[in-house]
């Protein structure tokens, strides 16, 4: 792969649609993706970029939205010990190689190329987490499993969620029962 675009709709408590580019050169992966939708009535637009390693490692993240007619913005970048990034002027100290933003399936993509499990293999990671709709950002830990070449089930490592994702040959989400399916998918 060394381009692919794919649109994702969602499918639960609000909805939306999301454009998604993936560019792979020879040394990093970017991502730049636009999600618009509406939640309560009311608009709602975020646009977000990732910078990864040839590995799936996320190195940067960058964030902005609007909802409620407030914009705002994240902006992080992985550095040995944590991540910087928002307001604070300290690391956020955590283990987290991977991001996960609440409103797009994309960022399940990050370890299901990182980690590579083959079937009945799992892991427990610890990701930083974004809650565009509750404007928070926090570290939490999930778990993967991989039941065969096209399913993983997805896990909150405290049990609160849990999910059979189906992804196709380049990792990415096709379907993610409940929450997002794919619309559309295009390899160059």
């Amino acid at each position: 792969m060394e381009e692919k675009v794919v649109i994702w709709k969602r499918l639960a408590d609000y909805k939306s649609v999301e454009h998604c580019l993936v560019t792979a050169s020879a040394t990093d992966i970017t991502i730049s993706s636009t999600i618009a939708g509406t939640v309560n009535e009311q608009a709602f637009e975020v646009n977000y970029s990732l910078l990864l390693d040839s590995g799936w490692n996320c190195k940067e993240v960058y964030i902005e939205y609007i909802s409620d007619g407030t914009p705002r913005s994240w902006h992080y970048v992985n550095i040995a010990g944590g991540w910087l990034g928002g307001t604070d002027t300290q690391p956020l100290h955590c283990d987290c190689i991977d991001v996960d933003i609440s409103v797009t399936p994309f960022t399940n993509s990050l370890p299901f190329n990182r980690l590579k499990l083959q079937p009945g293999q799992t892991a427990q990671i610890e990701v930083l987490y974004f809650d565009v709709m509750a404007h928070s950002v926090f570290t939490t830990t999930q778990k993967y499993t991989c039941i065969n070449e096209q399913t993983y089930k997805f896990e909150v490592a405290d049990g609160s969620f849990a999910a059979e994702l189906t992804i196709d040959s380049d990792g990415m989400v096709t379907s993610y029962p409940g929450l997002f399916e794919r619309m559309y998918s295009y390899t160059q």
